[in-house]
């Protein structure tokens, strides 16, 4: 949160069993805790956008390499971002002249935009605009999307929204964007996920339970709705965390606020009904979260991005 980016091969963490108590991945400041990983490989870009709507791009190699348990290297370093200026969301890129590729962005109140890949091929080492957001609108999620994908919204307080790309027409990169999903009271969106044939849901929430539900169970619906209930959320199990799609031979790796990192495979966590509690992931301390989670297929060449 603070700032502090690494790459770690992910043959680092060796796959255990739910509900365990996970290894150290990163260490930090007191007040730090990390938001978002992912997998890439070496020569990928990656894709930063800022809270501000911002985005820059490096290279993964260029991103220091570092240990489990370093700190990683400040951010600052490495783009040339404001002093409140923070990263939202990172996105994996290869090939920027795909014209059939697009960047579809989601915002915690659930304004979501989409726009052609190649539209940002010539990123400034400055930075550009990806997305203008509205006051007090933050950045929820990105992901790269083909034009004719589904998208899952999910909200925090246990709603989602199944939804077709195609109620989405493109927009340049100055544009606001159109409404997702509504939002009730304190309620805001905490992931977008790209639905994928064959795979299920995959939700976890900050206590460290999750669950697997299938695809079908989200209806199709049109956007701009309140969705459908996704999941009961409580003071014990937690609020939802993030959603992913993913398949039976995946891995999940997660991360709590204080860095512990455990990797389990997905098929230890059965697959419900959207009304299902789920099961522990991972056991947590007294006083910890569990922040984010990703979806790592077999590969020994992929490293980790935190």
């Amino acid at each position: 949160n603070i700032g502090y980016i690494k790459r770690q091969a992910v043959s680092e963490y060796k796959t255990q069993h739910r509900g365990g108590r996970g290894v150290s991945g990163m260490k930090q400041r007191e007040e730090d805790y990390v938001e978002e990983m992912f997998i890439c490989s070496s020569h990928d870009y990656i894709l930063f956008i800022t809270d501000k709507g911002r985005m820059f791009r490096l290279k993964c190699y260029q991103i220091p390499e570092g240990s489990r348990q370093s700190k990683g290297m400040n951010i600052v370093n490495l783009l040339p971002l404001e002093n409140d200026e923070r990263i939202a969301s990172m996105i994996k890129c290869e090939d920027f002249d795909d014209e059939t590729k697009f960047i579809t962005v989601i915002t915690k109140r659930g304004t979501i935009k989409k726009t052609a890949l190649s539209a940002y091929k010539n990123i400034r080492k400055t930075g550009i605009i990806a997305i203008n957001l509205n006051e007090g609108d933050q950045i929820a999620g990105a992901r790269m999307t083909n034009g004719n994908d589904e998208l899952i919204v999910a909200t925090r307080n246990g709603m989602a929204l199944r939804m077709s790309e195609n109620d989405l027409r493109p927009m340049g990169r100055n544009a606001h964007g159109v409404r997702a999903i509504k939002l009730k009271g304190d309620d805001y969106v905490v992931g977008l996920a790209r639905v994928r044939e064959g795979a299920t849901v995959l939700l976890v929430t900050n206590k460290g339970y999750g669950r697997r539900t299938e695809i079908d169970s989200y209806r199709l619906q049109r956007r701009g709705g309140y969705g459908i209930t996704n999941y009961k959320v409580n003071d014990k199990r937690g609020y939802v965390c993030s959603i992913r799609i993913v398949d039976e031979d995946d891995d999940a790796i997660m991360i709590s606020d204080n860095g512990i990192i455990i990797r389990i495979r997905v098929s230890d966590v059965r697959v419900m009904g959207r009304y299902a509690h789920g099961v522990r992931v991972m056991r947590l301390p007294e006083g910890t979260e569990l922040v984010a989670f990703t979806r790592a297929e077999h590969d020994e060449d992929a490293e980790i991005a935190a």
